[in-house]
Parts: C-alpha cells; sequence; structure tokens
C-alpha cells in the first residue's frame, strides 16, 4: 500500500480545475475566487483547518493560467507536507499572518494580497470574477482593486461536488467499512449498567486504531454519539446527557460517523437491550420499512423530493406521522451535512453517483427514537456503504 492510496489523485484534482476553467470561458468570467474551505478542498487536495470567517482564504482560479492559495499562516508546514506527499494541484500559494511579523503580511492586508495574486496569476485589472459565496470579507478584495468585479455563482462546483468520482466513492465504501467496524464495537459494549459516553469513546478509540492499521498516512476521523432510553426521542441530544447509563429495556438510537481523506459517511442504528416491547416493535417496524422504501427511491431520474415522499408515505400508514422532527435524509461527502439542503422540497432528478444520508425517524415521548441511517449511492440499484445488520434480531442486545 502506498502513502497515497486514500486520497484523491492530482490528476482529478487537474481535470476539476480544467472543467471549472472551460466553464468560465462559456460564461465569459476571468477567474474564479474560492473561499468555502470544502471547495478549495475539492480542487486543490488542501483542506484549510480554519473557519473563513475569522481567518479567510481564496483560492484563485483563472480562465487562463496557474491557480492559485491565499492562506493563513496556520497552512504552512502543511500544505509543504502536501505538496511533498504528492496530493497538492495548486503550487502557488501565498500566506498572511495573525501576529507582529516584521515584512510579513498581516490579517489587515489580506484583500491586497488576494488582489496581488489576482493580478500577478493574469487575472486583468477589470475583470469579472464568480465566487462560490459573497461573504463580506470579500469587500476587502474589491477595495484593493476597484476595477474587479465578483458574482456569486455557486453552481459549477455544486453541481461538480453532487455526482462522486470513481475515486471518491472508493474513499467513502472504506470509510463506510470503518463505520460498520465501529458499529461492531458498539454492539460488543453496549450492555446494562454502561456510562453511554464511556461506550461511544471506546468505539471512536477502537476505529481510530483499526483506522490506523487500514489507512496509513491518510487523513481519518472518526465519532460516536448516541442517546439512550427516553433521552432518544430528542435526536440530537437533551442537552443535559453526560451521566446517562444504558438501561434493560432502552432503546439506542446511536450515529457513527467515519470520514477518509476528507469524505465523510454516516451509520446509524437503533438497538434495543433486551427484548423490545410491543410498541417499540411497532415504531420499529414502520421505520424499517420507511427507510427501505427511501433507499428504494434512490434512483437516476426520480426527484430527489421522492425520497423524503416515500418515506413519509409509510410512516403515515403506520399512523407515526405527528413523530416526524425533520427530513429523511441529506447529501454527504465533503461535509458531513452537503447539498442539496432541501431535500424534501426539491423537484430535479435524482443523478448516478451522488450520495445521500437515508435516515427518516419518528420520535416518541417517554419511549425514545427510532431511526436507521445508511449512506447511499444513487443508482439502479440503489448501492448501500453501510451494512450494518438492521433486522430486529441482529439489532437486539443481550439484556
Amino acid at each position: 500500500m502506498t502513502t497515497l492510496a486514500h486520497w484523491i489523485p492530482t490528476h482529478v484534482l487537474q481535470a476539476r480545475i480544467a472543467a471549472l476553467r472551460a466553464w468560465l470561458a462559456e460564461r465569459g468570467f476571468d477567474a474564479y475566487l474560492v473561499t468555502g474551505v470544502e471547495n478549495a478542498a475539492y480542487l486543490s487536495g488542501w483542506k484549510p483547518d480554519v473557519e473563513p470567517w475569522e481567518r479567510p482564504i481564496a483560492l484563485l482560479v483563472p480562465q487562463r493560467g496557474d491557480p492559485a492559495l491565499v492562506l493563513h499562516e496556520l497552512s504552512v508546514h502543511g500544505v509543504r507536507m502536501a505538496r511533498e506527499r504528492g496530493t497538492l494541484a495548486v503550487e502557488d500559494a501565498a500566506f498572511y499572518v495573525e501576529r507582529p511579523a516584521p515584512g510579513g503580511r498581516s490579517r489587515s492586508d489580506w484583500g491586497a494580497l488576494v488582489a496581488e495574486r489576482l493580478a500577478a496569476i493574469g487575472v486583468p485589472a477589470s475583470a469579472r470574477v464568480a465566487c462560490d459565496a459573497l461573504p463580506g470579507y470579500l469587500s476587502e478584495v474589491t477595495a484593493a482593486a476597484s476595477g474587479v468585479r465578483l458574482e456569486a455563482d455557486p453552481s459549477p462546483l455544486v453541481d461538480a461536488r453532487a455526482v462522486k468520482a470513481p475515486e471518491e466513492l472508493a474513499l467513502m465504501r472504506a470509510a463506510a467499512a470503518l463505520t460498520d467496524f465501529g458499529q461492531e464495537v458498539f454492539f460488543e459494549l453496549a450492555r446494562p449498567g454502561e456510562l453511554i459516553a464511556e461506550v461511544d469513546a471506546e468505539t471512536v478509540r477502537r476505529m481510530r486504531v483499526e483506522a490506523a492499521r487500514r489507512f496509513p498516512a491518510s487523513d481519518v476521523s472518526a465519532r460516536a454519539f448516541s442517546l439512550t432510553g427516553p433521552a432518544s426521542a430528542a435526536p440530537h441530544g437533551t442537552g443535559a446527557g453526560s451521566d446517562a447509563r444504558i438501561e434493560r429495556g432502552h432503546g439506542i438510537v446511536n450515529i457513527i460517523i467515519a470520514s477518509l481523506g476528507g469524505y465523510f459517511v454516516e451509520n446509524e442504528r437503533t438497538l434495543f437491550v433486551g427484548e423490545p416491547s410491543a410498541e417499540q416493535r411497532a415504531a420499529y417496524a414502520c421505520i424499517r420499512e420507511a427507510q427501505a422504501a427511501a433507499v428504494a427511491a434512490c434512483v437516476p431520474g426520480a426527484p430527489v423530493a421522492g425520497i423524503d415522499r416515500a418515506a413519509l408515505a409509510v410512516i403515515e400508514r403506520h399512523g407515526y406521522l405527528d413523530r416526524v422532527h425533520h427530513r429523511a435524509g441529506h447529501g454527504i461527502g465533503l461535509r458531513g451535512h452537503d447539498l442539496p439542503a432541501d431535500m424534501a422540497f426539491n423537484e430535479r432528478p435524482l443523478r448516478a453517483g451522488e450520495v445521500y444520508t437515508i435516515e427518516p425517524g419518528i420520535y416518541l415521548w417517554g419511549i425514545g427514537g427510532f431511526r436507521v441511517d445508511d449512506t447511499v449511492v444513487v443508482g439502479d440499484p440503489p448501492e448501500l456503504l453501510t451494512t450494518t445488520a438492521r433486522d430486529l434480531e441482529g439489532v437486539t442486545l443481550p439484556a
């Protein structure tokens, strides 16, 4: 295994930049200015570890010529390491500082530095520049380059990032297998009397150790967040569950997430501690059927909103429609929650290779939540990346 086995190859990154240049030429733009961290990673191979509102970044892609990065000094050594590793597609990188440094360009010079780099890579002084967004701090750029006109048009990157390339899907399949491993660990550890926080923590620890074995010299993350008993009726937590312990008769909703090479996967299950009650069985049967219907709706040409409608039709038939508190899923990729954000209302056709979490849920006060979540690739048939057991017997734990 080479150290580049779990990275997007630079020839793929360069092809993305070439496609963006073609888009610029078709629409008469002189350059594209990226300020979003994930978009910068998608094109360059380097994901800055900053919040852009605090420490802005820019990736500048001219219609002709080589692209350039303008980054915070936190990225100085990381960029050098990426270059030496062979995973960086942009050679030109300039850095600004946030501290007193004689001769250094400070945060207050950021707009001027971006303007200088635009000129240096051949963008004309009276340029028409498209952007993935128009955050307020871009006014610093136009103040320094008064002839530059900025226009927000995120569409080329939104469209490109939605459909995953084979290299991206390979990373997501590997990350999904790691989440399945995490579920095995969780199933082993979750027993009455255990602190749920400790089960989560040990699951993550073992996932990270396993990731080191499977994916050496790679970018890996892992997270587990679980709710047990009636508290699981609050999908994202009660706000006060630090001392929660597993009890016999509880339902547990767990969330296990991993990323590899920057690409995220979700894997969530509802588990039962001992034999589930009749009410738990009925609710779980509903959500299993709803999730299966939503997965089946992930086919090319069907509407995005059809995923949500398929789940809701089943939930309504089972009589739980008033217990739904969120949509049936979301896009996933370089962000854990990626576009489209309006999944339940979006009527555009699905495209082969898009990836969604499919996670309809119902929430019963005093009993708990019921949710099954798989990461699914749109196709005919759809491909489930996560494969952990979801049948009732498979999710019933010893008590």
